[in-house]
């Protein structure tokens, strides 16, 4: 392929990626606990700068093993943007919000996942649970509510029906 052409057509590649990207952001913008991604570019030269790709990086277009004539553009990652966002007040009061740094811990049939979305609700066998049924964890495992109503202060202990019954498990990072 003219050297010309493809510099051209891996531009317009990535920015068919960066518009995915935009499209996912704009598509959950109103989903509680929501983080938005950046896309992050990178040239054919910081592959050979590199010593080739590194799992990270996704290649856009038809592309030879042999890069050491080429020149262009791709999309090297997508970040998660992690800064805190707007709270606001829902008046209920099993919706939970984290303040800075910090991920729910949930246990579902996968295994232990991280959200930040606090918007909660105590099922028929009185665990703190998501909106889809997984166990919000505590420091001394899943939350049991004792009684009807439950209270939570700033530092995440909870009591329910006059009680301490646990406190909530924050992680400040998802990776282990």
């Amino acid at each position: 392929m003219h050297s010309d052409i493809f510099i051209a057509a891996t531009g317009l590649m990535a920015q068919e990626k960066r518009l995915e990207v935009i499209a996912n952001n704009l598509a959950n913008a109103n989903t509680t606990g929501f983080k938005r991604d950046v896309a992050s570019f990178g040239t054919w030269l910081d592959i050979q700068l590199r010593g080739g790709l590194d799992g990270r990086a996704e290649a856009v277009g038809g592309v030879s093993a042999d890069t050491s004539d080429l020149h262009g553009t791709f999309m090297y990652r997508t970040v998660t943007d992690f800064s805190q966002g707007a709270l606001r007040y829902t008046g209920n009061p099993l919706d939970f919000a984290l303040q800075g740094e910090g991920f729910f811990v949930l246990q579902t049939p996968e295994g232990i996942r991280y959200t930040r979305n606090g918007s909660f609700q105590i099922g028929a066998d009185n665990y703190l649970i998501t909106r889809q049924g997984y166990r919000v964890m505590g420091e001394a495992g899943a939350i049991q509510i004792i009684g009807e109503e439950l209270q939570c202060d700033t530092k995440g202990r909870l009591r329910s029906a006059g009680r301490d019954i646990d406190r909530l498990k924050i992680v400040k990072s998802p990776d282990p």
